[in-house]
């Protein structure tokens, strides 16, 4: 059985949170404002929990702005901030622990039934992130 790695899956949606483009939706009309924890995680269709001592939280605030913390245990990553926008029906997301080190990521989403699902590519790899309300 495969484990999953919190720390990848973090910066998988931190990249997801970073985005800048000049023809996106203006960050106000996403319906997934707010915070956000990630409870799933399918890499090519085989489904794992995330474990309930790794809290990876995400916030996307109505600014455009993105913040992204992963805490496990006791140890706290450095947050994760950027920004986002919907450019095509696509969440781009530009962030990093840095200005300087920040990433473009994009994904696919959607929102159901108060749940948000976050989909990309890793290489060869179809990663879906299911994350509910805190």
């Amino acid at each position: 059985m495969k484990r999953i790695d919190p720390l990848a899956t973090g910066l998988a949606l931190i990249v997801l949170v970073m985005l800048t483009t000049s023809l996106a939706t203006p960050a106000h009309a996403a319906p997934f404002e707010g915070r956000w924890r990630a409870v799933v995680e399918v890499r090519d269709g085989a489904r794992k929990a995330i474990p309930k001592a790794v809290k990876m939280i995400v916030e996307f605030a109505a600014g455009g702005s993105f913040r992204q913390t992963v805490k496990m245990g006791r140890h706290t990553s450095p947050p994760e901030v950027g920004e986002w926008k919907i450019k095509r029906g696509k969440l781009v997301v530009k962030s990093g622990p840095s200005k300087g080190r920040r990433t473009t990521k994009v994904f696919g989403y959607r929102v159901r039934g108060g749940k948000l699902q976050l989909t990309m590519q890793l290489g060869k790899e179809k990663v879906v992130l299911h994350l509910r309300r805190p």
